[in-house]
């Protein structure tokens, strides 16, 4: 019983030493890291807040540190009581005291530079406001302008503008709200920033205006896009699209921007017919190249036609129309001419004459069977030589009438 009782003691004890031992460890983790916080000298009000948060975060564990601790030394005096190796406690102690010394310090070191940053913040606030000023002095100068000449390369150079305005005023915003934030957190008084509401109020107006314009051209190049002699018998979408933009434009504030978009909208309304025109369904390889010409569009082949051409060139159109439509009526016409020759050289090279063999006196004579029908598709086919020579553009295909003019008549003879 006593070996038993021996060796429960023994047990105990080391038990009770190991206890300790993690105990001591734990307490000596949580000084070396509260110290190496508390140790660190904020300069921003980041900085600051981080700190003041860890060292709330170190203040709600001291307290369950401290209860470790005074159970640490209780552990020890019973260690000594019985008579066994007993723990040092007084490093662990004076580390305790210096953590105890750091930590008050902490306060008062937070304290002068919550200070010192306050000062700062005045400065801050001027150089702050300097930059606000600055802004508002090339915004007033170089701003879009209420103008009534704009052309689409300008307002597509405003749009893009207005973008890079933006995006300066965005890093500007950011450091009046770190500022702000800085002047809350530390109780100085809100600045009154020159211009800020007005800078903020009059680019929110502009950019709003024109966002509304870029995407109007956003949607209108991709539809520029598309393949011409594919996109040729769906001109509906583009008229659906001046439709749609129409009636939104009338629902806007009138400024220079809308002005601008509804008089680009009545061009593009007043071009539906004139598209009509170049979308070439019955033009050769030559119609195709004079109308280029017409509209100085240049390096550029039919095959490889986008949407996009014809509507930068809308205006040329507008001012050929006449000579475009004097070029659509040619190639209907030459249509119509090409295809009566075509059928008229199919009748020659297709109709043969059917023979058969009277006999009489002793003789056999060749005669040419439905002569009378024959002779009639004859002079069908010279009326409609003849009618092609009505057609103002005969002359480029008189050679070839000539030549059908002069088979038929040698079989009418």
């Amino acid at each position: 019983v006593e070996n038993h009782i021996q060796r429960l003691s023994e047990a105990l004890v080391l038990s009770l030493r190991e206890t300790l031992r993690q105990d001591l460890e734990k307490i000596e983790d949580f000084v070396k890291d509260a110290m190496e916080k508390l140790s660190k000298k904020p300069s921003t009000i980041e900085e600051i807040g981080t700190a003041t948060k860890e060292e709330y975060e170190i203040n709600q564990k001291k307290a369950e540190i401290q209860v470790l601790l005074k159970q640490n030394e209780e552990k020890n005096k019973l260690l000594r009581s019985m008579g066994v190796g007993a723990f040092n406690l007084s490093d662990c102690q004076n580390k305790w005291e210096s953590f105890d010394v750091a930590s008050e310090a902490f306060k008062d070191m937070i304290k002068e530079q919550q200070d010192v940053i306050r000062n700062e913040l005045e400065k801050k606030i001027q150089d702050t406001n300097l930059i606000v000023e600055k802004f508002h002095a090339r915004w007033s100068a170089l701003k879009p302008k209420e103008v009534d000449d704009f052309d689409r390369q300008m307002a597509l150079e405003i749009c893009e503008k207005m973008k890079e305005w933006r995006h300066d005023w965005d890093q500007i915003e950011e450091k009046v709200t770190q500022l702000m934030a800085e002047c809350e957190h530390f109780q100085v008084e809100t600045p009154e920033l020159n211009f800020l509401e007005e800078i903020r109020t009059d680019l929110s107006t502009q950019e709003e205006a024109w966002k509304i314009y870029e995407e109007f051209q956003k949607e209108l190049d991709e539809m520029g896009k598309e393949d011409w002699l594919s996109f040729r018998s769906r001109l509906y979408n583009f008229q659906d699209f001046t439709t749609k933009w129409l009636e939104t434009s009338k629902k806007r504030k009138r400024d220079a921007v809308n002005a601008f978009l509804q008089q680009q909208l009545n061009v593009y309304k007043e071009a539906w017919p004139l598209l009509k025109m170049v979308t070439g369904e019955a033009f050769e390889k030559e119609h195709w190249l004079t109308l280029f010409k017409y509209i100085d569009l240049r390096d550029i082949t039919y095959d490889k036609l986008q949407f996009s051409h014809f509507l930068d060139h809308i205006e040329v159109i507008a001012e050929k129309s006449d000579s475009i439509k004097e070029l659509c009526a040619r190639a209907q016409g030459e249509i119509t001419l090409r295809d009566a020759i075509r059928e008229l050289k199919v009748w020659c090279d297709e109709t043969e004459f059917n023979l058969i063999t009277h006999e009489e006196g002793g003789r056999s004579t060749p005669l040419i069977k439905d002569w009378k029908e024959m002779m009639t598709a004859v002079s069908d086919n010279q009326a409609l030589l003849s009618s092609l020579k009505e057609s103002r553009y005969f002359q480029r295909f008189a050679d070839q009438v000539e030549q059908y003019e002069s088979k038929l008549s040698s079989v009418d003879e």
